[in-house]
């Protein structure tokens, strides 16, 4: 068996071995299923008290031995690890077994105010990338092409202490004679319109907000363009009416997938389009009320993962920040990977009023969603009593008279609790690694 830290030369066997089964390991039973997940729960555990101050020091304190963490549900027992927990202490939280350089530190976009470092060792950013083939399976049985597919990722940069991983699995797709070309997604959408139409790809993958305004600027400008046969979106949300856009007048199929910089590729859509697919063998996943108690299937509540593969930064039981609900019953398609609802939002930025109480970011979104006028949108809580609304608007349009329904519409949820003060922008900043935070509240938990 492999160590925890493997030495490069055995990422290509790694690799080799294991990438032709990920496509239907999600249609195994669940009891096989299960029986993964409990050999690393066992594994990870083990590895976290030999080499993670907090977790040693919190099984002892408990009075557990990590031969008694053996299952999904016994992973609850250990403390209930916050933003704010990894954010204070990064370094309790890291394994001791390498010097931190040999790790590779990836931050996140700051969705919650303040960016968090979270340290990746090199292998399990390898087996991240084997592991997100049971999605890239699915993705290549939805455009029929098993061997030679061209993938377009507009994205962040890759970070220049991740070329060997990408390297590796560069040469694995070789192989099956496909290819990765990078565009940023710090550049206008423009280039990444260029790239599109030059690259010519199979699939186009970028975050929801960025492929949103990709297709909305195609539309508007009526231009001709060369069109992927999949869109895949991810690391933040889609609006509904721009994934109509681009399914039902494009006619390009659009799936998601689900990750995050603490675990990554945590899940993907199928066709079936009920909500996300979780490797629940490499992220056992709850779904917690405030107290961190579990909440029925079916009823929302936060997100609380275990990053199983993970040995830089060890994360078991933690808080995610993400609000869902598990989706009763099997899914047709007939994969055994329990499906989660789509993320209803980031449970950090939620609005604060006078009063003290927090509304649901959804409050403003599902006014502005629904003005045609409004191509993108970002509401930032600029104080307790005002809201500021960036709004880049529709060419050609009245803005006086929008900008007033925009006061009138979402006057008509707050009252005169809020003042509404909108503001035309012909962009919206993103965050360090590319994303729009539409929604940016005061009250950042």
């Amino acid at each position: 068996m492999l160590s925890p830290h493997p030495p490069q030369w055995t990422w290509s066997p790694w690799l080799v071995a294991r990438l032709p089964r990920q496509g239907r390991f999600p249609f195994r039973s669940p009891e096989v299923i299960e029986r993964a997940q409990q050999k690393r729960i066992a594994a990870a555990v083990r590895y976290a008290y030999g080499h993670v101050p907090y977790y040693r020091q919190a099984i002892d304190r408990i009075g557990l031995a990590p031969a008694d963490i053996k299952t999904a549900a016994d992973l609850a027992r250990l403390p209930l690890i916050e933003r704010t927990d990894l954010q204070r202490d990064l370094a309790a939280l890291t394994s001791r077994a390498r010097p931190l350089t040999d790790y590779v530190p990836l931050q996140t976009g700051g969705s919650t105010g303040t960016a968090i470092t979270v340290y990746h060792d090199r292998f399990a950013l390898v087996q991240a990338g084997a592991y997100y083939q049971r999605a890239g399976w699915l993705h290549r049985q939805v455009i029929r092409r098993r061997f030679g597919c061209r993938t377009l990722a507009i994205a962040h940069e890759t970070e220049a202490s991740m070329r060997p991983i990408d390297a590796t699995l560069a040469r694995l797709r070789r192989g099956v004679r496909s290819r990765v070309e990078i565009a940023s997604i710090l550049e206008p959408v423009e280039r990444g319109i260029e790239a599109m139409n030059r690259f010519r790809p199979h699939i186009l993958r970028a975050y929801g907000s960025y492929l949103e305004a990709l297709f909305l600027r195609l539309d508007e400008s009526g231009e001709p363009f060369h069109r992927p046969q999949l869109v895949v979106y991810g690391a933040d949300a889609m609006p509904p009416r721009a994934r109509r856009l681009i399914e039902e007048k494009f006619g390009i199929p659009v799936l998601a997938g689900y990750g995050a910089y603490e675990a990554r590729h945590l899940g993907f859509e199928c066709t079936a389009k009920r909500g996300f697919h979780i490797n629940t063998d490499l992220y056992p996943m709850r779904i917690v009320d405030r107290e961190g108690e579990d909440v029925p299937a079916g009823e929302t509540g936060e997100v609380v993962v275990s990053n199983l593969i993970n040995r830089a930064t060890v994360l078991l039981n933690y808080r995610l920040g993400d609000a869902a609900a598990w989706v009763p019953g099997r899914c047709p398609c007939g994969r055994n990977l329990p499906v989660l609802s789509y993320i209803d939002g980031r449970t950090a930025d939620w609005l604060l009023m006078p009063t003290g109480e927090r509304l649901h970011p959804q409050t403003v979104t599902v006014v502005l969603e629904v003005d045609p006028a409004i191509l993108r949108y970002q509401v930032i809580q600029s104080g307790r009593q005002e809201l500021t609304v960036k709004l880049v608007a529709r060419s050609g349009i009245d803005r006086e008279a929008l900008a007033g329904r925009v006061r009138r519409d979402l006057s008509a949820v707050f009252g005169d609790r809020l003042a509404i003060r909108p503001e035309f922008v012909d962009d919206l900043a993103r965050t360090s690694r590319g994303k729009v935070r539409t929604v940016v509240g005061l009250d950042r938990i």
